[in-house]
This record gives structure tokens, C-alpha cells and sequence, in this order.
């Protein structure tokens, strides 16, 4: 075979093997790290990105689908009622990879929080209240017009001397971020009666 054949011969299969690279290129597949939400939040699971490398159009399918937004995009938002664990297939029908599975466990904790019946109080007196929310949250008494004692507890001291109804609002978060709210409304009433906290 003539050198300058041979060259081009070369020449063609090194071109040739490089196409083949190109498309046959293997990716990964990531599905994120876990979530912890409080039942009945949301939120977004997948990588970031949830699939790299190989001709990058992909093709994705969540599993199971019903309480995600959207079972067929990288990145869902799920919305479970229980903790689930979610599987993606990712296809990459250009490369060598095929498709590619990886899960993703979405736990789902069923806090609870109560802020407490709506009571009624004469002017000037000091009640204690009694919220409830588990020992693992940290909540917060928000109280824009009257007075509480001791509001980062679940039993903080109310006093008010103005008449009328004061909206509390208890606000617990716990881990995982997730923030839960409930209202508690006192109203005052007037007295001349002398009260001592």
C-alpha cells in the first residue's frame, strides 16, 4: 500500500473512532440528597444537575409519578403524604449508557402544633398559655399588641391592658425547615379588679 493511502486511510479512521467517541459516551446520574418536610409542604428533588455527560438530551421518568408535579423533568417538586422513595430513569438514547436508574428518599413527618383554645381574660390579668408542638421544633409566639412573657416557649405569660381581642400566632419550625403556624385569640375584657403577676 502506497504511504500517502495509508495516510489517508489513517486519517479517515482516526476521524471515524472520533465520531464513535463522541456519541457513545457514557453519563451519571444523580437524584439528590434526601429531604425532610413536614406533611402536606413540598419540595424539589433531583440533582443538579439529575443527569450529566453523554449527548445531554435525556430523556427522564419518576417513579412513582402521582405526587410529583411533573414525572418527566429533571427536577419534580414532590408532595407526598407519607415518606416515599422516588426512582429516576434516565435515558440517554445517543450514548452508551442506555438508561441509568438512582433513588431519592423524600421522609415525610407529621408534626403537629396547637397554639390553644381562644380564652377570654379581664383587663390586666396575667394567664399562661399552653401551646403545643414536639420537642424537636422551635417555636416562636409572634404578638404584635399585647405583652408575653417568655414567647420562645410553648407556656409563655399573657397580660394585656387593652380591651379588645389580640390575635396570637404560634409558629414552630422543625428540622428539616419546614414551618407550621397556628392562631390563638384572646379577648379582654374590662376590670377594675387588681391584679399582681
Amino acid at each position: 500500500m502506497p504511504l500517502k493511502n495509508f495516510n489517508i486511510f489513517f486519517c479517515l479512521y482516526l476521524l471515524s473512532m472520533g465520531l464513535f467517541a463522541q456519541t457513545t459516551t457514557t453519563f451519571s446520574v444523580d437524584a439528590g440528597k434526601y429531604r425532610k418536610i413536614c406533611r402536606g409542604t413540598s419540595t424539589t428533588i433531583g440533582g443538579n444537575p439529575t443527569a450529566k455527560g453523554g449527548s445531554g438530551t435525556y430523556q427522564y421518568a419518576w417513579h412513582p409519578g402521582n405526587s410529583l408535579s411533573d414525572s418527566t423533568v429533571s427536577n419534580p417538586v414532590a408532595t407526598p403524604s407519607a415518606t416515599t422513595t422516588y426512582t429516576v430513569f434516565v435515558t440517554d438514547h445517543a450514548s452508551t449508557g442506555g438508561t441509568k436508574s438512582i433513588t431519592v428518599t423524600v421522609y415525610v413527618y407529621s408534626y403537629s402544633r396547637n397554639a390553644g383554645h381562644d380564652t377570654t381574660v379581664k383587663q390586666g390579668q396575667t394567664i399562661t398559655l399552653h401551646g403545643q408542638a414536639p420537642g424537636d421544633s422551635v417555636v416562636w409566639w409572634n404578638v404584635p399588641s399585647c405583652s408575653v412573657y417568655n414567647q420562645n416557649t410553648l407556656s409563655p405569660d399573657f397580660f394585656s391592658q387593652t380591651l379588645g381581642k389580640d390575635s396570637l400566632l404560634l409558629i414552630a419550625t422543625f428540622p428539616g425547615g419546614c414551618v407550621l403556624y397556628d392562631y390563638l385569640v384572646i379577648t379582654v375584657t374590662p376590670s377594675s379588679d387588681l391584679f399582681f403577676y
